[in-house]
């Protein structure tokens, strides 16, 4: 889908800040996608709605994708699908224009002209449809059940989740499937039920989360070898409904290990040395060398250092009130 990352200019650095690895390790994404369209499909075949609570961008684009086809093949190629958010179809749209992040097969499919994903297609024949809230009149011209409706907010406290939830929330044919790992969908659920009386509808938990993982970090450590990984102290231990899993633990065979935690202050084995710089030519042109001694030039200079991927420039500083 996307390109993959340039770790060059990252290679024996002297210290590497690691942070925003996966919230749920244990849960792989391909397998999260995998037992969601399987229960999606349970729903649907029972007659059941199926609500998935998610942001307008990011796995919403991969979940429109494979879902068309994948219900198709199943024989649900009837059933509607819905994205409802005030920003869905610039949400769409922006996603087919900017292709720079994305793979280079397709990057080409932009320049054809095609978009760069199948589910443009699926809008185009209404596979699809997005609208900007369920009181939308488009909408209620063409709504019709059993559906996928995807909206917001994850946290089912505000935006037009909340109309779904109480519509359906009392039937136990419907689903709810979360798939934001930052948001605990218990504590999401909480205004909708009681401590005395659960929610019919079926509540599912299927966090597609594709940040890299400790596996794919333990490759990728191997690979640049910096001098010294700075990480959350939340690294070095297995998460806690995870206590036996030593595997989803950074250790210090892995690479030097630097932990940090909140409010904490870090101190590093930095070694001042000199670091080679190249010098732009408009302020080497300003230059006036001066023999200090035979054979050995030299001149002051004031500058900006400008750095960008491990490469260092000195550039004229153009600032006002700066002197050359």
């Amino acid at each position: 889908l996307c390109q993959p990352m340039d770790s060059d200019p990252m290679r024996h650095t002297d210290f590497l800040l690691l942070s925003g690895l996966t919230e749920v390790p244990a849960y792989p994404p391909d397998t999260m996608v995998g037992e969601l369209c399987t229960a999606l499909t349970s729903t649907l075949r029972n007659g059941g709605n199926v609500l998935v609570p998610c942001f307008p961008a990011g796995v919403i684009y991969d979940l429109l994708e494979c879902l068309p086809p994948y219900m198709d093949g199943m024989g649900l190629q009837n059933v509607p699908i819905y994205f409802i958010s005030p920003v869905a179809e610039t949400s769409l749209a922006y996603s087919n224009i900017f292709g720079e992040w994305l793979c280079k097969q397709r990057q080409e499919k932009m320049y054809q002209p095609e978009p760069p994903f199948s589910y443009a297609d699926f809008v185009r024949t209404n596979r699809i449809r997005f609208f900007k809230s369920v009181s939308d009149s488009g909408l209620n011209s063409v709504f019709k059940t059993p559906c996928v409706v995807f909206c917001g907010h994850p946290s089912l406290r505000c935006g037009d989740v909340v109309h779904f939830m109480e519509a359906w929330g009392g039937n136990s044919q419907n689903a709810v499937i979360f798939t934001e790992p930052n948001f605990p969908y218990h504590e999401a659920l909480a205004p909708y039920q009681s401590s005395y009386q659960s929610l019919p509808m079926q509540c599912l938990y299927f966090p597609i989360d594709p940040r890299l993982d400790f596996q794919q970090i333990r490759k990728l450590l191997k690979n640049l070898q910096p001098k010294h990984t700075i990480i959350p102290e939340a690294y070095l231990r297995p998460p806690l409904l995870h206590p036996r899993r030593v595997d989803l633990v950074l250790e210090q065979q892995d690479c030097s290990l630097v932990p940090y935690s909140r409010g904490h202050v870090c101190s590093l084995p930095m070694k001042s040395s000199y670091i080679r710089a190249s010098l732009h030519s408009e302020l080497a042109r300003d230059l006036i060398p001066r023999e200090i001694q035979p054979g050995l030039l030299a001149a002051s200079l004031r500058a900006l250092v400008h750095s960008k991927d491990n490469r260092h420039q000195l550039e004229r500083d153009r600032r006002r009130g700066v002197p050359r």
